[in-house]
């Protein structure tokens, strides 16, 4: 979910969660999400009918790379 609350991924199957999931920074339609921070949070409906929850977490999404300069040095 968005700073809004707006819900920018979902995924969903059958059977047994991964042990792991990987999200690519990119929403429902493929494309980039902004930079921000993000929450999610694991909900598992089972057959029995009930659903489980994990705590919410964050995750931070930075696409810019790390900041520096060079200095230039003019030749003489």
């Amino acid at each position: 979910m968005d700073k809004a609350g707006e819900t920018v991924r979902r995924f969903g199957g059958k059977g047994v969660p991964p042990p792991h999931l990987l999200w690519d920074g990119k929403d429902e339609t493929g494309l980039p999400v902004a930079d921000g921070t993000y929450r999610y949070r694991l909900v598992v409906h089972d057959a029995d009918g009930r659903t489980i929850q994990s705590p919410e977490r964050q995750v931070q999404i930075t696409t810019t790379g790390p900041q520096g300069s060079v200095p230039v040095i003019p030749v003489q």
